[in-house]
């Protein structure tokens, strides 16, 4: 077998280089305005590394904990998908279902209200240091994150 050397043709090239230099530059364009972008509430912030930022706290979502005046509070898988929800829905209820779909849904199992109850009593013991924070029970259909410092 016998290869034989074809000549580079570069007018041919050419669109696929002008593809790929475009290409990383919307990719540059977008990754460049993803660092930094405001949620409803104006003083929750989200940077590049996906630290929601809410009153005094600093919600690390791929660390699953809070900081609060360099003070670190470890947050379980359960507490860490319940403020991510909360946070992505802040000033507007919840129902209880979807809580108990969103955070115990994919594992299959059976969970009863009280389960709610408890994890949304756990994660308020961690949110106390901030008094414009709060989490508030809409009575017979579920809960939703108020931040005081905020009009929503």
């Amino acid at each position: 077998i016998t290869l034989m050397e074809a000549p580079f043709n570069y007018a041919s090239a050419l669109p696929f280089a002008i593809a790929a230099a475009g290409s990383g530059l919307l990719f540059i364009f977008f990754k460049s305005r993803q660092k930094r972008t405001r949620s409803k509430a104006e003083n929750i912030t989200v940077d590049a590394r996906q630290r929601l930022h809410l009153g005094r706290y600093i919600f690390d979502v791929e660390e699953k904990s809070l900081v609060i005046d360099d003070t670190l509070l470890p947050l379980t898988e359960k507490e860490a998908k319940l403020l991510s929800l909360l946070l992505a829905n802040i000033h507007q209820t919840i129902s209880r279902e979807t809580l108990m779909a969103e955070i115990w849904g994919e594992e299959g199992l059976v969970v009863i209200p009280k389960n709610i109850d408890v994890l949304v009593s756990k994660l308020r013991k961690k949110l106390i240091h901030d008094d414009s924070i709060a989490i508030t029970n809409v009575h017979g259909v579920g809960y939703k994150l108020v931040d005081m410092t905020v009009k929503g």
